[in-house]
């Protein structure tokens, strides 16, 4: 819950989605678990990458892509990450791209059992350090 965006509902979904961080090599794995991954298809030297992975859990996405939504308005650190994007790809397109960092800072967090350390202090409300793992 140290990710601004996430609230108790949504750090508990993503903790008992994920069930045990070693399940995942790296955070490729993570994201693709998520369905934030786009789909690629490949033929010789031709590589085109699709639409976000159809075959994954739609509450779980949800949620990440409300908090993207809500991460990119009180976070400045992912507000740039957005605004980067946003210049080259539709609003969708790029809250799915910070929906997908959130992914790996989320895989990170629980591999190194730290909290989120971009925490604005401007926050609409008081925010606790209930950490993902502690809901594990």
């Amino acid at each position: 819950m140290s990710i601004t965006g996430f609230d108790a509902y949504g750090a508990l979904l993503a903790a008992a989605s994920i069930d045990g961080i070693e399940r995942f090599k790296d955070p490729k794995s993570l994201v693709s678990f998520f369905g934030l991954h786009p789909t690629t298809c490949q033929s010789g030297d031709a590589i085109k990458h699709g639409c976000m992975k159809k075959d994954r859990d739609g509450a779980l996405t949800h949620i990440l892509m409300n908090a993207a939504m809500i991460t990119k308005q009180h976070d400045g650190h992912v507000a740039e990450i957005y605004e980067r994007h946003a210049k080259r790809h539709p609003m969708l397109v790029a809250r799915s791209h910070v929906a997908h960092k959130i992914a790996i800072t989320i895989y990170y967090m629980l591999k190194n059992g730290e909290p989120y350390h971009h925490v604005n202090k401007m926050t609409p409300r008081a925010r606790t350090t209930f950490q993902i793992t502690q809901a594990l």
